[in-house]
């Protein structure tokens, strides 16, 4: 063949390429689009492609496959499924932060972040990444790419950092205004967050009537926290009228989703018989489902009904054994409790001296009523101090001199 007939067969190869590209438009945006499995964008990505990968139009190099932005999209899925987070609804499920395998996820959302900077929950992602993997500096600086974007999520981690004095200077100030950005925008974690910052006066004027506001913001889109914040609100009359019927309302739609300190809660409300009918068994139930998933003051308030054989028969081994944990992991409550079975030996050998150890432990932790149950065994002891001993293998009392 010519030299004149090759250049004439190529222009007819291109002018078929190009027919091929134009029918190809035709059918993603006429009647026949769905029928092909083509949508609107096919197109775009079809000249995306060609423009930007293809070499010459020769038989030895055929366009080239844009194999790394499937790799991206690899990474993307991986980072959403390693450190997403649960409440977001773009993912199919999230993990909490505690779960995070931070070496795994850090690579695939560092990967993500880089190759896809316009998806900005990548690198919120990567930041609770490097937060779960200890790397608070790195969190902040991640947090931050996505806040200044206008991440609400981003921002609420970014204030709560700042809160904590983690990764970057304490200031309440900077915490609360990254709090409002979040809020305003609907965030619910933000606006119970804000609440908390109003409820204790931490970078604005403390105000009981805002904090209410903005916990109910956020209890009206279901958030348990700020749901369980609003009824204890209510039960103590901060900031709005006090109604225990209402207390019990919000309580309730917390501990319905699950959540152990609004179930504790409500257990109490039941025992106490406020916003509802006095029953020890419901405060059981309640409390049951609270300790099941660790919280220690529904293990104390078990441990108590079991003392004193409400709800359930009198036990008290059992009650010793539940003040036994609720104190092990730091119930002051839980410490007094058990304190009080070894001066009386109920469920446990008597012994003044792991009594006195305890009440110790308790006082330390702020309980106010251990101080006076120290002095009535210091005088009925004497020296008995010096001999101290608590169950856990400390010593917290001081030997008199």
């Amino acid at each position: 063949m010519t030299a004149a007939g090759r250049r004439t067969g190529l222009r007819a190869c291109l002018a078929g390429v190009m027919g091929v590209m134009v029918a190809a438009a035709t059918i993603a945006d006429g009647p026949w689009a769905r029928s092909f499995g083509l949508d609107a964008a096919a197109p775009a990505r079809l000249t995306r492609v060609t423009a930007e990968d293809r070499g010459p139009l020769t038989p030895s190099r055929p366009p080239a496959i844009r194999r790394p932005a499937l790799r991206n999209r690899a990474d993307g899925a991986l980072c959403d499924r390693l450190a997403g987070h649960p409440a977001n609804p773009m993912i199919a499920q999230g993990v909490e932060i505690e779960e995070i395998d931070p070496k795994a996820a850090i690579r695939a959302c560092e990967s993500a972040a880089r190759a896809q900077p316009e998806i900005v929950r990548y690198a919120f992602q990567l930041g609770r990444a490097q937060f779960a993997a200890g790397r608070d500096r790195d969190a902040v600086h991640w947090f931050r790419i996505a806040a200044e974007r206008g991440y609400p999520p981003a921002q609420t981690n970014l204030a709560l950092m700042y809160r904590a004095g983690r990764g970057v200077a304490r200031s309440d100030p900077e915490a609360v205004r990254w709090l409002r950005k979040a809020a305003q925008a609907g965030n619910p974690r933000a606006q119970t967050s804000l609440g908390w910052m109003y409820r204790r006066g931490r970078g604005v004027l403390r105000s009981d009537t805002e904090a209410v506001r903005w916990y109910r913001k956020a209890a009206e889109q279901g958030h348990p926290p700020a749901q369980t914040n609003l009824g204890l609100m209510y039960r103590d009359g901060r900031g709005i009228a006090q109604s225990d019927t209402e207390a019990v309302r919000w309580y309730r739609r917390a501990a319905e989703q699950g959540f152990p300190r609004a179930q504790s809660s409500l257990a109490s409300m039941y025992r106490d018989g406020r916003g509802v009918p006095q029953s020890y068994t419901s405060a059981v139930y309640w409390n049951r489902l609270a300790a099941a998933q660790g919280s220690t003051s529904a293990i104390n308030n078990l441990g108590t009904r079991y003392e004193f054989g409400q709800g359930v028969p009198q036990d008290y081994a059992e009650a010793a054994r539940l003040f036994s944990e609720a104190a092990r992991h730091g119930n002051k409550f839980g410490m007094f409790n058990l304190a009080e079975l070894y001066e009386h030996g109920h469920g446990v050998s008597q012994s003044l001296s792991r009594a006195i150890g305890l009440y110790c432990l308790a006082a330390i932790n702020g309980h106010s009523g251990a101080h006076e149950r120290i002095r009535a065994l210091e005088q009925s002891g004497g020296s008995i101090v010096a001999r101290a001993q608590s169950p856990f293998g400390r010593d917290p009392c001081r030997p008199r001199r």
